[in-house]
């Protein structure tokens, strides 16, 4: 055992290696929690949190009565071409949205703010800070920013079970297009925390402008599990040519 890495998640990746390497087939059953703690030489406490792990990130199910058994865990497809709200691909999906409030706020437009929504610095932005949870699971971290010039009513509204997008539309507000950006990043401590995750695991990073028209009226920074999202780019048709694009002139 690593004395610098708790002994939960080493006992996690030991399972989950165990069962990506197929030891543990899809719907096989595990070792009871008694047999594992005895193998490891660890506490049944031990055992549990790297189970609950396990059992968080959809590696194994739990049946009361019966054991814990490997799983896989479902991917969501995600559609990047086009401008979706989570709640209808959740519900078209036929898995459960839903979401925990972290902050609703008015602040003061940042320098990195301003520039991705054109505003100026100081502007008042509506923050809204939520989990996206999928069959109550939580699967995304969502920080939404809009300038309260736009949708003042936003303040008086309770997103801790509404859908964004569908307040928009209600508000006669139409999202025509969006830019959006995608890194790979390691979650944060709180940020695993909020993910039920451990720490230190890759994630991606969305980054999004929406547009009604030609204007900026959304900015959004998505924290998405690594495990249960796959990004889908649809392209149009192929072309032989290479496509240049010239760098502008400067006049001198």
């Amino acid at each position: 055992m690593n004395k610098k890495i708790p002994l939960y998640i080493q006992i996690h990746d030991y399972l989950l290696k165990s069962i990506q390497n197929k030891t543990y087939v899809t719907g096989a059953l595990l070792p009871s929690e008694a047999e594992l703690a005895k193998k490891y030489k660890v506490s049944l406490i031990t055992i549990r949190r790297a189970m609950q792990e396990l059992a968080n990130e959809g590696w194994v199910k739990r049946q009361a009565g019966k054991g814990t058994f490997a799983s896989m865990p479902t991917k969501i497809n995600q559609p990047v071409g086009v401008l979706t709200s989570f709640t209808t691909d959740m519900e078209e999906l036929g898995i459960k949205p839903s979401s925990t409030l972290l902050t609703q706020e008015t602040i003061p437009a940042g320098e990195h703010e301003s520039k991705m929504l054109e505003v100026k610095l100081g502007t008042p932005l509506f923050h809204l800070y939520r989990i996206r949870q999928g069959d109550g699971l939580p699967i995304l971290l969502e920080n939404v920013y809009v300038p309260l010039n736009i949708f003042p009513n936003l303040t008086n509204m309770d997103f801790s079970d509404q859908s964004f997008y569908k307040a928009l539309t209600e508000n006669r507000i139409e999202l025509t297009r969006s830019t959006q950006e995608f890194e790979p990043v390691i979650l944060t401590h709180n940020q695993a925390l909020l993910l039920q995750v451990h720490d230190l695991i890759p994630a991606f990073l969305r980054k999004a402008v929406s547009y009604s028209k030609d204007r900026p009226i959304e900015y959004v920074e998505s924290i998405y599990r690594k495990d249960r999202f796959r990004f889908i780019v649809e392209t149009g048709r192929y072309s032989p040519k290479l496509v240049l694009i010239s760098p502008k002139k400067t006049g001198r």
